[in-house]
């Protein structure tokens, strides 16, 4: 069972930042003293059983520990120093994301419901690996969520498989299977180099819109996060319907926001960033969510080495972020 709210990270990083200061105390307790004091901090940890970066956290607190238990000859505020400074930041961080989330439960929770929600994708596995915490935000909302992924993903030819894992995992983020639509054309293969028909996509788009009567529409932005042309062409695709004025009246458009590669892979401390510098909408999975949003694991011919290190480090899975123009 994961911590079912921000604040029990944030008490473990105050946790972990009062155990730091006790440093010299450890020091004059002795070695006795100084294991007891492991042992409970360890206990703290496991017993939340946190998730990863939290662990990560503590893991660095141990370490600073154990180096002092085993006598080095380091003065204690060379290790203190950092070590304070990183778990301090951590706990900052830690119950600014508890304020956030909150404030954006009671928002849902006493807020009107709202219109149906669409959103665009370019490949199987999307939803999850960039979308995932506008999913589990916008859901609570009321709104009807729908998902258009506009290939199957038969990069390797494992189009069919990779279809069953879209399904899946979009079950486990709530998406029922009669919301998700997947185009399978051969005008629209899965390539890293080709730059999809705007028209067709357009077109495409616009007829699910109006089908489903869609109020709000997600996609990538122009950089298309991981800069795949056939994300930022599904951005062009929606931004020509925009200038076309296209789209049904009073249907909202909002574009999933790229960030540097740093922002990128820093997970939940982007997240003082993402609140200053976020135009439109700002969405932040709760941790029950982020543990739905491990949906991932669903997409099993995608799990190769480096796709464990994006699950674990990349802000995508905790931190959406979007703007009006996506420029």
């Amino acid at each position: 069972m994961w911590p079912q709210s921000p604040l029990l990270v944030g008490l473990l990083g105050v946790e972990g930042a009062l155990l730091g200061l006790m440093t010299p105390l450890v020091d004059s307790a002795g070695p006795l003293g100084s294991w007891l004091l492991l042992l409970v901090s360890l206990v703290v940890v496991l017993s939340l059983a946190s998730p990863v970066w939290t662990l990560l956290t503590s893991w660095c607190l141990h370490v600073a520990l154990l180096t002092r238990l085993t006598w080095l000859v380091i003065p204690w505020p060379l290790v203190l120093v950092p070590v304070g400074a990183l778990l301090g930041l951590v706990a900052l961080v830690a119950l600014l994301a508890f304020v956030v989330t909150r404030r954006h439960d009671h928002h849902h929770q006493n807020g009107p419901v709202g219109p149906a929600l669409l959103l665009v994708t370019a490949h199987p596995d999307d939803e999850c690996l960039f979308f995932s915490p506008a999913i589990q935000r916008l859901r609570h909302s009321s709104r009807a969520a729908h998902l258009l992924c506009l290939s199957t993903g038969n990069f390797y030819n494992q189009g069919n498989l990779r279809e069953k894992e879209l399904r899946e995992s979009c079950r486990v983020l709530g998406i029922p299977n009669s919301r998700v639509t997947l185009v399978d054309r051969s005008e629209l293969p899965d390539d890293p180099q080709v730059t999809w028909d705007s028209s067709l996509v357009a077109d495409i788009i616009l007829q699910h819109v109006e089908k489903h009567k869609i109020g709000l529409v997600l996609t990538f932005d122009a950089e298309g996060v991981s800069g795949h042309a056939n994300h930022v062409s599904v951005y062009h695709a929606l931004r020509n319907l925009q200038s076309q004025k296209r789209l049904p009246s009073g249907c909202r458009t909002l574009y999933l926001q790229s960030v540097s590669l740093l922002r990128k892979y820093v997970s939940i401390m982007d997240l003082p960033l993402s609140l200053l510098r976020s135009q439109a909408l700002v969405c932040l999975a709760s941790l029950d969510e982020y543990e739905m949003g491990l949906a991932m694991r669903c997409h099993r011919s995608q799990l190769v080495w480096f796709r464990w290190l994006y699950i674990l480090f990349s802000r995508y899975m905790l931190i959406n972020t979007f703007s009006e123009d996506g420029s």
